[in-house]
């Protein structure tokens, strides 16, 4: 009797060791299944996860209420125009990409021509493009105005490494705006649900069904347009 019960806590037990190896092989597989050079495009056939509501990570690190530029201008640490490079890296929660500076509107004694990391509140899983909040990851032929701020850190904390230079959108959806036209537009809540591939709105500024957020975002584009024209 005792032979059979030890027989049987083994074969449990290396049941649970093979299904945890699995859930690791399985999840480290959806960060490094695709090669991160020219990433947009080898996403294009993944379909996008939007949440509009952002979760927790929303709530903790980003400000989605905000309503003008001036509120951005005022919560930002760093404002600059850049354009992505090669460097990526695929996490958890994020993409952090590596960036190249080509105008400063707002200073963090950064200078002109000089690179930092933006974490980007995007992700891949499933074959599916997470969106926080309708983010879209920057494409590597564009350029950009972003809002950002730094990493948030406990009291006392002193930056390492990359960390002196890495920065993250000040919010979701009024963070980061392209520089070129946009064909920007409402997605239906039916559209949604029958499925969107990431090729589809790549070339939008936000992805959303709230037509006084997109509304909200636009008006602030205009004026983001303004201030980089030296109005």
């Amino acid at each position: 009797m005792k032979r059979k019960n030890s027989l049987l806590i083994l074969t449990i037990s290396l049941s649970l060791i093979i299904c945890i190896a699995l859930g690791i092989l399985t999840r480290n597989s959806y960060v490094n299944n695709v090669d991160v050079k020219r990433l947009p495009d080898k996403i294009s056939r993944y379909r996008i996860a939007l949440e509009e509501d952002g979760g927790w990570l929303s709530e903790i690190y980003f400000d989605n209420n905000i309503r003008s530029l001036s509120q951005l201008k005022e919560k930002a640490d760093v404002i600059v125009k850049v354009k992505p490079l090669k460097e990526r890296k695929l996490l958890n929660q994020a993409l952090l990409t590596k960036v190249q500076i080509l105008e400063i509107y707002k200073n963090d004694n950064l200078k002109k021509g000089e690179n930092i990391y933006i974490y980007e509140p995007t992700f891949l899983g499933n074959d599916e493009v997470y969106m926080p909040d309708g983010y879209i990851m920057q494409l590597d032929d564009q350029e950009y105005i972003f809002f950002l701020k730094k990493l948030k850190v406990p009291n006392g904390y002193k930056y390492k490494g990359k960390e002196k230079i890495s920065y993250m959108p000040v919010s979701t959806i009024f963070g980061k705006y392209t520089i070129k036209e946009t064909n920007t537009s409402i997605i239906s809540e039916e559209k949604l649900k029958e499925g969107i591939y990431f090729s589809e709105i790549r070339n939008m500024d936000i992805v959303t069904t709230n037509s006084k957020i997109l509304e909200t975002y636009l008006n602030v584009k205009s004026d983001v347009e303004e201030m980089i024209r030296g109005g």
